[in-house]
């Protein structure tokens, strides 16, 4: 599950319109967006990782961050749930979040042959009373199938064994939350209809996450990038004229 501000099997041909579990339909802008998440985890994450070693390991603890997250998310959510068997389901689910925080951080660790450790979120609970416990639940449903494709992506890009297993261990873990999530939400809610419109409302509420996310990356990227640039030209004339201006006092010192 990825809750907080920001963490693929079969490829979802562009302008597709693929059907999910349980009946629910991605639609184009999904599968466009999940074309080009497989693409970029694909292509640009081993770049990156090679470029850059000590990346991989940071990356891992911030995945192991995530999914604490997303625990502590099913905790708010336990708290706020009056069904005994939906709030089993969720702990079950909740348990699993915090192994697979675990078993990231072991990684990162292990690659980082220390404590690799990240900054932690600012936390804000998606689930505050019975009508947001649906949407909560919508969300993370409609998160669940990305992030099983994703993790499929993120296994066949590592290029470590150790990594390539965890990602496709924790993979089969995700899609087996589906059809639980699925079953409670349809409890929740008046009927199967109000249940895929609550879905389809998260699928895009992810969508605009996603895109915020990409655009302060690009953001990010492009400021480095201009500064960069600003310190490779101005440098060289910041030097030269400080040189010049020592060279002009020591002149003006010799009598």
């Amino acid at each position: 599950m990825e809750t907080h501000a920001y963490h693929l099997s079969h490829v979802v041909a562009i302008g597709a319109r693929p059907r999910l579990a349980n009946g629910v339909r991605g639609g184009y802008p999904r599968g466009v967006y999940v074309a080009l998440r497989r693409w970029a985890i694909r292509v640009v994450m081993p770049v990156m990782w090679r470029l850059w070693p000590r990346r991989r390991a940071h990356a891992l603890a911030e995945f192991a961050a995530t999914e604490a997250d997303s625990g502590w998310q099913f905790k708010q959510a336990i708290e706020r749930t009056p069904d005994p068997a939906l709030k089993a389901l969720l702990f079950c689910n909740l348990l699993e979040e915090m192994e697979h925080s675990e078993r990231f951080q072991r990684l990162a660790d292990g690659m980082g042959q220390g404590r690799v450790g990240v900054a932690p979120a600012r936390r804000t609970s998606l689930a505050t009373d019975t009508s947001s416990l649906r949407a909560f639940i919508a969300y993370v449903h409609a998160g669940e199938l990305d992030i099983s494709h994703e993790f499929d992506a993120y296994g066949r890009a590592a290029g470590v064994p150790a990594i390539s297993g965890t990602f496709e261990a924790l993979r089969e873990d995700e899609e087996g939350h589906q059809s639980g999530l699925w079953s409670a939400l349809r409890k929740l809610t008046r009927s199967d209809s109000e249940a895929r419109s609550l879905v389809r409302r998260a699928r895009w509420r992810r969508l605009y996450r996603s895109w915020l996310s990409v655009s302060k990356q690009l953001g990010d990227a492009m400021l480095a990038l201009w500064l960069g640039l600003a310190y490779l030209l101005m440098g060289p004339l910041a030097v030269w004229s400080s040189r010049a201006r020592m060279r002009s006092g020591h002149a003006a010192e010799q009598p």
